[in-house]
């Protein structure tokens, strides 16, 4: 095959447009400055739900497109279940935590405890299930795949079309940031919502791809004990 058409055309085009060849080349090297930032802000996340690595990156990245905002109420006050079981809780200090650009894993990226509120959540977290024991079991999160969940004990039916939704998940801790994913009533949701204590997963009542109850909701990670006595009451009600 005779190349040399090709390449004389492909020099001409190149002499004929260098506007575009640089527009194209500062194009690709803004784009890979990008995904490489993007990519290392991924894997600083840690493990949950996809794997630590480049498919895990990509997947993340596209499923970014299917979420939605995560702190409106209009769901909650149309929803004909009244039932609350949290009781009034004061508001959070501080703004809401940014969290990470990728919606799995789904973290917070500041105003994360330290070490010895990290240990106390998790002594609280276990003693749930110590004192419920025919109510809820721990076993793996089906989300995030590899800590333990808060889960509606085996022997009981599933109560509600969340729980089903929900994989009769409760509630689990993330590493290393250590908020919380929980499932509440809706009422509930709303308070939580509104004092700044969390906000929905992106891709909670989407309906789209990935399916999650409205219901489902990132609690940020408790900073002092006044904080994990309010998380104490969220689980609790979860």
């Amino acid at each position: 095959m005779n190349t040399t058409p090709l390449l004389d055309n492909a020099q001409d085009f190149l002499q004929r447009n260098p506007q575009t060849i640089v527009a194209a080349t500062t194009v690709v090297a803004v784009a890979t400055v990008w995904m490489l930032d993007n990519y290392s802000k991924y894997i600083s996340l840690g493990e949950g739900g996809l794997p630590c690595n480049a498919v895990g990156w990509l997947l993340s990245t596209l499923l970014k497109l299917f979420g939605r905002e995560t702190v409106s109420m209009e769901e909650y006050n149309q929803d004909s279940n009244t039932d609350t079981w949290l009781g009034e809780i004061l508001e959070r200090h501080d703004a809401r935590p940014p969290l990470g650009w990728h919606p799995i894993p789904h973290r917070q990226l500041v105003q994360v405890p330290d070490e010895a509120m990290k240990k106390k959540l998790q002594v609280l977290f276990n003693s749930i299930g110590k004192k419920n024991p025919t109510l809820v079991e721990y076993h793996v999160s089906p989300h995030e795949g590899h800590v333990p969940g808060i889960h509606i004990h085996s022997s009981i039916p599933p109560p509600h079309q969340v729980a089903r939704v929900s994989l009769l998940e409760i509630s689990h801790i993330h590493t290393p940031d250590h908020s919380l994913h929980v499932v509440l009533a809706p009422q509930d949701c709303k308070q939580v919502i509104e004092k700044g204590w969390g906000e929905r997963h992106p891709f909670s009542g989407a309906r789209r791809v990935i399916s999650l109850p409205k219901e489902y909701l990132m609690i940020y990670g408790p900073r002092d004990d006044e904080e994990l006595g309010i998380i104490e009451r969220i689980l609790k009600a979860g």
